[in-house]
């Protein structure tokens, strides 16, 4: 798993690379999304900063860009925003496996139990 982070216009130092990529590290370990890549690219523009992040996994791209005065408000937010786009994703990939042979007897059993049996019709009575 490969984190890159990239400064423009702003020198990335060793305590900032550390601090992002501690910060982004979690993310990018996620076994359920299979992340590739995380590229976190820093720019400073007069009295803002930018943070723009991109995390590639294996069949999607998360992105996030923020903007602010603060270095350390515009990382955290790409963060939470790239967290909350992994959970989503990651509640997906979940929710679309498969269930095992035996939950699905166990389903089919409770739903046929639960499912009312229809009711006899009387026997009509033939008119001689």
């Amino acid at each position: 798993m490969n984190i890159k982070i990239n400064g423009r216009q702003l020198e990335i130092t060793s305590t900032i690379r550390e601090w992002v990529g501690d910060r982004l590290k979690a993310l990018a370990e996620d076994s359920v999304i299979k992340t590739t890549q995380l590229n976190a690219t820093l720019e400073r523009e007069k009295n803002t900063f930018r943070a723009s992040m991109v995390l590639n996994c294996k069949y999607h791209t998360l992105t996030a860009e923020v903007s602010g005065p603060d270095l350390g408000r515009v990382v955290e937010s790409g963060a939470r925003k790239l967290e909350a786009q992994a959970r989503s994703l990651r509640d997906k990939i979940r929710s679309h496996k498969a269930e095992g042979l035996a939950e699905s007897e166990q389903n089919k059993a409770a739903e046929a139990a639960a499912a009312p049996e229809p009711e006899a019709e009387p026997e009509k009575k033939s008119a001689k």
